[in-house]
């Protein structure tokens, strides 16, 4: 499964092949967002700190890997054993991955041979983009808190847990804002430096590893917005579901990337 504005490795499906051969289900490779442009960066970061680093966090603790609707290689019998993806679920990926989390399927992620896809151009269309994601979170966590009334396992508990963190998470990273207004006013930085500082040099490795790697062309200094990009991405989130609680009423949203 691919996105039509995906520039695929040449190398990725060979290697997704490979390791279904070596007993997958399901292989999930990594996507770039191409930071050509301001929100375009704001985008590739975005991916970087909460797409790649916290999902390796998430898989660490609870053995949860994502399964997503791009850059995704599967066994014919996979698709079919969680019948597919829900045509009414806003992010579909996201359901598609609990429920092979839930039917015991296995799951790899590669990190190697990234694909690079077309971000959002405009502030209008990245906010399209985080609503429909957001609004689909809480969604899909609706559907994991009524499925895990009858429970069918130990996954079945889990899972509404993982999606109520990727949900409610935005209340505590937002949370943070005010106590390190609280640490800088009191004129004591160092404490703010320190995660800041280790957070930043991750993801400047990350990607120099994708300038290495040919994905992308140049450094760049996007990794100085991360303490701007994670609370507006919070408040995006807080509004998406606020919004789906109170107002949503079925509604679907598109983003122009041309």
């Amino acid at each position: 499964m691919f996105d039509a504005d995906e520039q695929v490795h040449e190398a990725f499906i060979a290697s997704a092949v490979a390791r279904l051969n070596g007993g997958s289900d399901v292989v999930q490779g990594r996507t770039i967002p191409d930071p050509d442009g301001l929100i375009e960066t704001v985008a590739y970061y975005e991916s970087v700190v909460l797409g790649d680093l916290s999902r390796r966090l998430t898989t660490l603790l609870t053995d949860f890997t994502m399964a997503a609707s791009r850059t995704v290689v599967m066994r014919r019998d996979a698709f079919t054993t969680v019948d597919g993806y829900d045509r009414e679920m806003l992010t579909e990926d996201y359901d598609f991955a609990f429920a092979c989390y839930n039917a015991g399927l296995d799951v790899t992620e590669q990190f190697a041979h990234a694909s690079v896809i077309e971000a959002a151009h405009s502030l209008t269309d990245w906010w399209g983009q985080r609503k429909r994601w957001m609004t689909g979170y809480a969604q899909v966590l609706h559907r994991l808190l009524g499925e895990c009334r009858s429970p069918t396992g130990y996954r079945s508990i889990v899972a509404p847990a993982i999606c109520a963190a990727s949900v409610l998470g935005n209340l505590f990273m937002l949370s943070l804002v005010p106590k390190a207004a609280a640490l800088f006013i009191q004129e004591i930085p160092g404490w703010l430096w320190l995660p800041i500082g280790t957070l930043a040099m991750t993801v400047a490795a990350i990607r120099l590893h994708d300038v290495v790697t040919g994905r992308l062309d140049s450094l760049g200094v996007g990794y100085l917005l991360l303490p701007v990009i994670l609370p507006v991405y919070s408040l995006a989130g807080i509004k998406a579901v606020v919004e789906y609680l109170l107002t949503w009423d079925g509604e679907w949203y598109s983003v122009s990337k041309k």
